[in-house]
């Protein structure tokens, strides 16, 4: 849903946010980016492909005490550097999500819930798309529909 810009021209279909600070924005990302924003967001907020401004506005951010953002603003910071390197962020990424629902105070079946809920809506993530699905299904299928 969200990512680092580029520095290109973005149009009405790209919104942008500017933090004051770049700790702030990975901070920001971190929150935006969790499985936990994503199922708030598509489950109450807004179902359909295209998460319009007015929606972004209602997504909760938690305010943490200093340790909580440096801490969550560091991982970030590890994540970003990864894929700009095309490592693999997918440890870095749990670690980042454990952080998001421990600041959100989320219980533990709930952790469970959402994390079920987004590895079925989102089969791919995670997952290097040049390798072989797991799935019995293959993707050819699968784009079928």
């Amino acid at each position: 849903m969200f990512e680092v810009g580029f520095g290109g021209v973005f149009g009405h279909k790209g919104s942008l946010i500017i933090p004051f600070e770049e700790a702030v924005s990975r901070y920001l990302l971190t929150i935006l980016c969790s499985p936990l924003t994503r199922y708030l967001t598509k489950n109450f907020l807004q179902h359909t492909v295209m998460t319009e401004i007015d929606i972004i506005r209602q997504i909760p951010i938690a305010v943490p005490t200093k340790t909580e953002f440096d801490e969550i603003e560091e991982i970030a910071g590890k994540i970003i550097r990864a894929k700009e390197a095309e490592k693999s962020a997918d440890d870095l990424m749990n670690k980042a999500w454990g952080l998001v629902y421990r600041l959100y105070d989320v219980p533990k079946e709930d952790q469970e819930e959402i994390d079920v809920w987004f590895k079925r809506r989102y089969p791919h993530f995670g997952r290097d798309l040049r390798e072989p699905a797991t799935s019995p299904v293959s993707r050819k299928a699968r784009a079928k529909g």
